[in-house]
């Protein structure tokens, strides 16, 4: 299988991204927290001019392309407190073939490259098959996190993390 990342720059990038986000989504997580907070975090935190407003203020974006399609998408920024993975995400028909692994592989070399010693994420602490697989590449819970997002919504998280 020919994995590549592709880093996003353009605006056909962007709508690349956006078009993984519709599909992934509302599939994966609309029986975790419920189609009204899947529309209002896809809307306001994945929209196109999020996307390009978190890319020029620093964080990167990649498509993941599997033999030429697309098939997920990842985020992460440089933070003080280490490595952000803000974004793993794989399209449904593509999961359990080690493209999350791979992804996350990408960033804790990134990581590495810098002198980044930890690279942390948060996860919906009902994201039950996200947090196995956090925990199969070694990422371990430190922390738990629930933040008033606006709409009324909650986002209720684990913090983990892996040291690299």
């Amino acid at each position: 299988m020919d994995n590549t990342l592709i880093e996003v720059g353009t605006d056909g990038e962007v709508r690349r991204v956006k078009m993984l986000i519709e599909k992934i989504w509302p599939d994966h997580y609309t029986p975790i927290i419920g189609r009204a907070q899947v529309e209002y975090m896809m809307a306001g935190y994945q929209s196109d001019a999020e996307i390009k407003s978190q890319i020029a203020s620093g964080c990167r974006y990649y498509i993941l392309s599997c033999n030429g399609v697309d098939a997920g998408y990842m985020a992460y920024e440089v933070k003080p407190e280490g490595m952000y993975l803000s974004k793993l995400y794989v399209m449904e028909r593509e999961r359990r073939k080690g493209l999350g692994r791979f992804m996350a592989g990408f960033i804790e070399d990134e990581a590495r490259k810098i002198g980044i010693k930890r690279v942390f994420l948060r996860v919906n602490k009902f994201n039950i098959s996200s947090i196995k697989a956090y925990e199969k590449m070694g990422y371990i819970k430190t922390a738990e996190m629930k933040e008033d997002i606006g709409g009324g919504f909650v986002m209720d998280d684990y913090v983990m993390e892996k040291r690299v």
